[in-house]
């Protein structure tokens, strides 16, 4: 069978290119569209069934590429929630997982071979994701996640600078605040970004000046010692720190850790704020930690929604909010 990719090799050229073509998008040249249309007429190209499908709301097979869900209890629970709506409504899912890379050829060529209608790419850690032209031959939805500074593609993410601005301003207006630190991950990650900027937003709108030597950044690793912050986060009580945000829970958890090492208590000494609400960290330490949930469900249904709506040539950028966990 003749494939969008075998026009696209035989007259040189993209296979987003041709695809764009095949689906009259005004974004081809009326010349460079003819002569694409010609090549698929005399290889007698069929289109894909399944597209025909998309094309109804009627997705017989929906591609899944997750990315690292392995990691935390919430990467489950967004796969599980994505296989109920599914099943729920008749479509069946072929799962593509990868840990710390990218889909290979071989993935991609299987995506194309059992005729997947659409494609959600799904990240536990929010991130950016190196493009494919397959993203231009399959509806493709990205949750938790975007590609690259492409803005062609819809994507569904969390208002992390929001959720941090919204805990801290909270906290910088309670009786009894005296100066706070905020260790947050790897800035390479858009959501660190954000969530750095929601916090000196706060700052700023509650008159507080922002101090670089209260704000460190850890790597995402299971590797990394945090016994090497401990003279920071000792320095920064002893000049009056009593709040301490964490960028993630995970960073909490080593945050209470390093305190019991210190002789510290909390919340008495100095309290501590986490982001993402992962139950098995925010609900099991002592005491329990106030943190902000990052709403992993809902971004994953909301993707699997505009997946299989009709409303195929629509980009959206869809925002969720994330809601305070005050312990």
């Amino acid at each position: 069978m003749v494939t969008i990719k075998d026009i696209a090799l035989a007259l040189g050229i993209s296979h987003s290119t041709v695809s764009r073509a095949l689906n009259n998008s005004d974004r081809v040249q009326s010349k460079t569209r003819e002569m694409i249309l010609a090549k698929a007429k005399e290889m007698n190209y069929i289109p894909n069934a399944a597209a025909r499908d998309m094309k109804k709301s009627q997705l017989p097979i929906i591609g899944v590429i997750s990315l690292n869900m392995g990691r935390s209890s919430y990467g489950s629970e967004m796969l599980g929630s994505i296989s109920q709506k599914a099943k729920k409504n008749g479509y069946q899912l072929i799962f593509i997982h990868i840990e710390d890379s990218s889909p290979s050829e071989t993935d991609f060529n299987l995506l194309r071979e059992k005729r997947v209608s659409g494609l959600l790419y799904i990240s536990l850690d929010p991130c950016s994701i190196d493009y494919h032209p397959i993203f231009d031959e399959i509806k493709t939805v990205f949750v938790n996640c975007n590609c690259g500074d492409n803005n062609r593609y819809t994507a569904v993410r969390a208002n992390n600078e929001k959720g941090l601005y919204d805990i801290a301003n909270l906290v910088f207006k309670q009786p009894g605040f005296r100066r706070s630190m905020f260790i947050n991950f790897d800035e390479h990650y858009s959501a660190a970004v954000k969530r750095k900027q929601g916090y000196i937003k706060a700052l700023n709108d509650n008159n507080i000046t922002f101090f670089s030597d209260d704000y460190l950044t850890v790597p995402i690793s299971y590797d990394f010692d945090f016994s090497t912050l401990d003279c920071d986060i000792q320095r920064a009580i002893e000049r009056g720190v009593n709040v301490i945000f964490c960028g993630r829970d995970e960073i909490a958890l080593e945050v209470y850790f390093t305190l019991h090492r210190l002789g510290f208590t909390i919340p008495d000494d100095v309290s501590v704020i986490g982001f993402d609400n992962q139950s098995i960290i925010s609900q099991r330490v002592y005491p329990k930690l106030t943190t902000v949930e990052l709403p992993y469900e809902k971004m994953a249904l909301t993707g699997f929604n505009l997946l299989i709506s009709d409303e195929q040539s629509t980009v959206k950028d869809i925002i969720i909010n994330c809601d305070l966990i005050i312990r």
